[in-house]
């Protein structure tokens, strides 16, 4: 479109140059046939050859000019296209990384909750079923830290992953070992009790032979009388021992042959 404008313009402006021509040429060629000057007729033919070539280098001037325009044209237009395409390029880029950044952050925030969730399980679970308290209080403490967190950062998020993990993991290991204490407690108890029960067994048995003897001893010693006790050398005789009767003590007072 600029160029077709361009050449009508330069049409235009030639144009009267061209009319001035062929009005002069006609001019000197009707001078020239009225005089028969052959002299005139070659003056007439330079000079037209002149306006001819001036002519031809102000269209090719002109020309070039309309070239030169138009390729300033196409490549300022080529330069516009061309930074337009990378500032579009570029714009893509940039929210394409944001939409990135975005899902990376929000995998993060997601991933940490679930942990916090299943770390805060483990704390409530644990209640009074451990061997060492410190073990839930240092899982507290790291599931406070993590529940502070507030950073667009994903990397704080996944840096809280590891401690969280790595207290409940003691947590877990001091619940196991609590049950493997109360386990050897248990057995060391029922030890116990099975001991002291068989001691129980051999003192009431061995009490029951006392007390059998005792009365066996009672039922074959037997003292007519104080007399008796004393040439048996065991006056004086008290209530229990073997060979004691009442009748060997008069006043009742658990001692005979006083």
């Amino acid at each position: 479109m600029a160029r077709d404008e361009t050449r009508n313009g330069k049409t235009g402006i030639l144009e009267p140059f061209v009319i001035s021509i062929n009005i002069l040429a006609i001019s000197f060629n009707r001078h020239c046939r009225r005089e028969n000057n052959g002299e005139n007729m070659k003056k007439a033919s330079m000079i037209l050859l002149c306006a001819v070539l001036a002519l031809g280098l102000s269209g090719c001037s002109s020309n070039l000019a309309t070239q030169d325009t138009a390729s300033e044209d196409a490549a300022s237009q080529s330069a516009a296209a061309a930074s337009s395409s990378a500032a579009a390029s570029k714009s893509a880029e940039a929210k394409k990384k944001a939409d990135e950044d975005a899902a990376k952050l929000a995998d993060a925030k997601t991933t940490l909750t679930s942990k916090v969730q299943e770390a805060q399980a483990l704390l409530d679970s644990s209640s009074n079923s451990v061997a060492d308290p410190q073990t839930r209080a240092a899982l507290t403490d790291a599931i406070n830290a993590a529940n502070d967190i507030d950073s667009d950062n994903p990397q704080s998020y996944r840096d809280a992953l590891t401690p969280l993990q790595q207290n409940m993991d003691t947590v877990n290991a001091s619940v196991e070992q609590k049950k493997q204490d109360d386990a050897a407690a248990a057995a060391k108890q029922a030890e116990a009790d099975a001991a002291a029960k068989r001691a129980a067994e051999q003192k009431a048995s061995e009490d029951a032979a006392a007390a059998q003897n005792a009365r066996n001893q009672q039922q074959s010693t037997y003292y007519a009388n104080c007399a008796a006790v004393r040439a048996a050398g065991k006056a004086p005789i008290y209530r229990g021992e073997p060979g004691y009767s009442a009748k060997l003590d008069r006043d009742g007072d658990g001692i005979g042959c006083e």
